[in-house]
């Protein structure tokens, strides 16, 4: 009896040290967790057969664009798997697989399967609630044009689950001249305006 308590407690012991080696691991943000990311882009069109031809050309150029980066495991989402996706980061206790034709038999929007069964804005001013999660919007406005990638990298290399939205708009050449112009215009205004 006394080598069997001995030998659980030896079991005990090991299952400790590893649980406190994971744990610091983990804080190290090497937990070996894949992080799987994901691109959303939308298009302004005048109709849907329209954005259909948009959405497919920007599809083939992004993916296009990622396999020249070495990704080669880059694949579109299906409207299921969107579904199922954004449900499984708004309603993450939520088990089970959600098929389109669920949603049409229920005579509800695919909305009602992907939003939180509630969220509780009174915890902080800058947080919130919804089921056992906690969240936090970080809002950045008027960020620089000559933004790098590296802000990204940054982000996605953090030690906790998030989504990052970049809402991105192109802007006409002629305009966005025009914009450089007047912003090298301010530049040399406010450098004469130190000199004198």
């Amino acid at each position: 009896d006394t080598d069997r308590s001995r030998g659980l407690g030896d079991v005990y012991k090991r299952q400790t040290e590893m649980n406190e080696m994971l744990a610091a691991k983990i804080k190290e943000g090497q937990n070996s967790v894949v992080r799987d990311k994901y691109f959303t882009f939308t298009c302004e069109a005048d109709n849907i057969d329209d954005a259909t031809s948009i959405l497919s050309r920007f599809e083939t150029q992004f993916i296009s664009l990622f396999k020249t980066l070495g990704v080669d495991d880059m694949t579109a989402l299906s409207g299921e798997d969107r579904v199922n996706l954004l449900r499984s980061i708004t309603r993450p206790d939520d088990r089970g697989h959600i098929s389109l034709s669920d949603i049409a038999h229920s005579g509800w929007s695919s909305r009602s399967f992907v939003a939180p069964t509630s969220i509780d804005f009174s915890v902080a001013r800058n947080r919130f609630d919804f089921g056992n999660k906690h969240g936090q919007v970080l809002y950045f406005g008027n960020l620089p044009a000559d933004l790098t990638d590296e802000l990204l990298t940054v982000l996605s290399d953090l030690p906790i689950n998030m989504v990052i939205t970049l809402h991105i708009r192109n802007v006409n050449q002629v305009k966005a001249l025009s914009m450089v112009d007047t912003k090298i215009c301010l530049l040399y205004t406010s450098d004469a305006a130190d000199e004198a």
